[in-house]
C-alpha cells in the first residue's frame, strides 16, 4: 500500500508540475480529442490578458482545461483567468484545432528586433519650471504628464540636502525645480 501511494504522489506532483498529462487525456482519443500543452512565449502579446480577451473556445473552438504557473494549477478557469509569459496552457481539442492555436501562439509574439530600443531608454531628467510653462499653475493631479506624456514625476528640488516627494495637491510653480524620468520623446512632446 505504501508504494501504491508512493507512486500515486508522484504521479500527482508531476502532473501538478506539467511534467504528466492527467489521467483523462487516455479518454479524449477515444472522442477524436486531444490534450495538448501550449507555452506562452515570454513576448507574447497574449501576456496579461483574460481568457474572456482572447475568446479561444469562439476563435479556435479549444478549451483550457487547466492553467499551470509556477508550480501552481489552476483547474477549470474562468474568464476572469489572466494569462503570463511562461504559463503552460493544457488545451482540450481536435488536432487541427490545437494546430491552430500552435501556430496563433508562436505568431502572437512583440518582435525581438526592438528598432528603437536605445530611444526609448527611460532619462532621469532636472527641469526647471518657465513662466511660459503649461504646466505652472496646475496641481500635480490636474498635469495630466503621466497621462499624456507618459511622464513621472519623482521629486522637486526645494534647495534642501533631499528631494522632496511630489504630493498630486501641489501646484507648479515658476521657478520649481522638478525631477521627472520618461523617454526623450515624452520630454519633448511636454516641451520640456
Amino acid at each position: 500500500r505504501l508504494f501504491i501511494s508512493n507512486l500515486r504522489s508522484r504521479d500527482v506532483a508531476a502532473q501538478v508540475k506539467g511534467t504528466q498529462l492527467p489521467s483523462y487525456a487516455n479518454h479524449l482519443v477515444e472522442r477524436s480529442l486531444n490534450l495538448a500543452e501550449v507555452v506562452v512565449p515570454e513576448n507574447s502579446l497574449w501576456a496579461g490578458k483574460t481568457l474572456a480577451e482572447l475568446s479561444l473556445a469562439p476563435r479556435f473552438g479549444i478549451h483550457v482545461s487547466s492553467v499551470l504557473r509556477g508550480g501552481k494549477r489552476h483547474n477549470i478557469p474562468n474568464g476572469t483567468e489572466r494569462i503570463f509569459p511562461n504559463d503552460k496552457l493544457q488545451i482540450i481539442g481536435t488536432d487541427a484545432q490545437l494546430a491552430q492555436l500552435s501556430r496563433v501562439v508562436e505568431q502572437a509574439v512583440v518582435p525581438d528586433d526592438d528598432r528603437d530600443f536605445i530611444d526609448r531608454e527611460m532619462i532621469l531628467r532636472q527641469v526647471v519650471l518657465t513662466r511660459l510653462s503649461p504646466f505652472v499653475g496646475k496641481k500635480l493631479s490636474e498635469s495630466r504628464l503621466r497621462e499624456d506624456y507618459e511622464l513621472l514625476v519623482v521629486a522637486i528640488d526645494q534647495g534642501q540636502l533631499n528631494l522632496t516627494h511630489v504630493e498630486p495637491s501641489h501646484v507648479f510653480r515658476h521657478g520649481d525645480i522638478v525631477w521627472m524620468v520618461g523617454e526623450k520623446t515624452s520630454f519633448e512632446r511636454a516641451g520640456l
